[in-house]
């Protein structure tokens, strides 16, 4: 009986501080992506001068920064099921987001030359975010839907 129950209180504690750090990643991530769209151009040329290059840099900094709205969604998820022991998922989010997401991405944009691989990046950071959305969601509703006792009728 200990063993189903420690589990249980354990998820009843982490899912408000989860929620928490959740809209707080949102919220920091948004406002961070903000303040680096509004503020490329000094931030660039903090490290190049005026030029061909610098210009390019100001497009690189915009484009990979939408990504940051999102980029610590699928992280997050990931540890809430490292903490419950959940180590596939976690292991799926973590790993599986840059070999099977983030990876691929770049090599199929890189054709687009050096925006194709900027955009791959906010792209794949999207993309694992959804997908930890996604098992977050299934490992949820698993977790509320009642395993049918053997011998129970089909509902």
């Amino acid at each position: 009986m200990l063993l189903w129950v420690v589990p249980v209180i354990v998820q009843i504690v982490l899912d408000p501080l989860f929620i928490f750090g959740l809209g707080a990643s949102l919220g920091y991530g948004v406002a961070v992506t903000a303040g680096i769209l509004i503020f490329a151009e000094p931030l660039v040329g903090a490290f190049l001068a005026d030029g061909p290059s610098r210009a390019d840099a100001v497009d690189a900094v915009r484009i990979v920064a939408l990504g940051f709205a999102v980029a610590g969604v699928a992280p997050l998820v990931s540890g809430y099921f490292q903490a419950l022991g959940r180590a596939l998922g976690s292991y799926v989010i973590s790993i599986g987001s840059l070999v099977a997401v983030k990876v691929p991405l770049v090599l199929a944009l890189s054709g687009a030359g050096p925006t194709g691989i900027w955009v791959a990046l906010p792209v794949g950071e999207l993309v694992a975010c959804l997908g930890a959305a996604a098992l977050l969601l299934a490992a949820r509703h698993r977790a509320r839907t009642p395993a049918s006792a053997p011998g129970a009728a089909p509902r």
